[in-house]
């Protein structure tokens, strides 16, 4: 991976601290485990911010990575910056108004095989 993956990370750890990430082992984008399972809800309003990602529980079934939201960083450093800094904003609406968080039972068992 080049700078943009620690430039990703470096901007999550100042901006949104409480997120939990790792360096990304490949691929363009890193995985981030959110406080709380706010991904669809981060996803939808992350629009009124200029930003557009996948909840995770599009790359799951059953409800599954819903703690979670796949950053890319294929962006430039300023505009990565700015998305980063739109994400907190996004993160700060979720903190002040709770019943925008969408409430998912637990999610069901489901074995692949």
């Amino acid at each position: 991976m080049g700078c943009s993956a620690s430039t990703l990370l470096e901007l999550l750890a100042r901006h949104l601290p409480e997120w939990e990430t790792a360096y990304p082992s490949g691929g363009l984008s890193a995985w981030c485990r959110l406080p709380a399972p706010i991904s669809t809800a981060l996803t939808v309003i992350a629009p009124d911010f200029g930003i557009r990602l996948a909840a995770g529980p599009r790359f799951g079934i059953g409800g599954a990575f819903e703690r979670y939201l796949r950053v890319p960083f294929t962006l430039p450093p300023d505009k990565l910056e700015a998305a980063v800094v739109a994400l907190r904003s996004a993160q700060d609406r979720l903190d002040a108004a709770p019943q925008l968080r969408r409430t998912l039972k637990s999610a069901p068992a489901v074995a692949i095989a």
